[in-house]
């Protein structure tokens, strides 16, 4: 048996006795990233928060059989995409709070409640606000409205009919 076949040999039994499953992000969740970086002379060491930036909405998902899932990701506030792409080690799931007054409608209601994705039926055109990314997406009653994030296969659908 030679070096590799041992190294996956042993990542399977690690993996079925410790019940070891990759968390698999979609396109429109919402997730922390881990920051362990600190900065030279900080006093913080300690006491440093890792995951005190965010939320991140899952703009898209790259998978390979080498790394497995790694994901780009756009800062939900502005609209920043950051930079490279983010291994799912560094990712956390965030949840938003609920307040009483929480009337969110639309998109942003879309947003939490993964499963009315389905609601849409294609994206008409986006446009770039104060620099936030938004889609035009006509929803299946034939209403329309502004969203700051979609899912994967509108998204797709999209890319490749402004390509042609």
């Amino acid at each position: 048996m030679n070096r590799m076949e041992s190294k996956e040999e042993m990542k399977a039994i690690y993996d079925s006795r410790n019940k070891v499953i990759a968390p698999q992000y979609r396109v429109g969740d919402l997730v922390l990233i881990k920051n362990t970086r600190v900065k030279p002379h900080a006093a913080r060491v300690l006491t440093k928060k890792p995951y005190a930036k965010g939320p991140y909405i899952i703009r898209e998902v790259i998978e390979t059989e080498i790394t497995g899932p790694a994901y780009k990701v756009v800062e939900m506030n502005t609209g920043k995409e950051i930079k490279n792409l983010v291994n799912f080690d560094r990712l956390k799931a965030y949840y938003p709070e609920k307040t009483a007054n929480d009337n969110t409608t639309g998109c942003d209601s879309i947003l939490q409640k993964k499963s009315t994705f389905a609601l849409a039926k294609h994206i008409i055109r986006d446009k770039m606000n104060n620099g936030i990314r938004l889609f035009l997406v006509e929803l299946k009653d034939e209403s329309r409205r502004w969203c700051k994030s979609v899912g994967e296969g509108l998204l797709r659908d999209y890319q490749l009919e402004n390509v042609c």
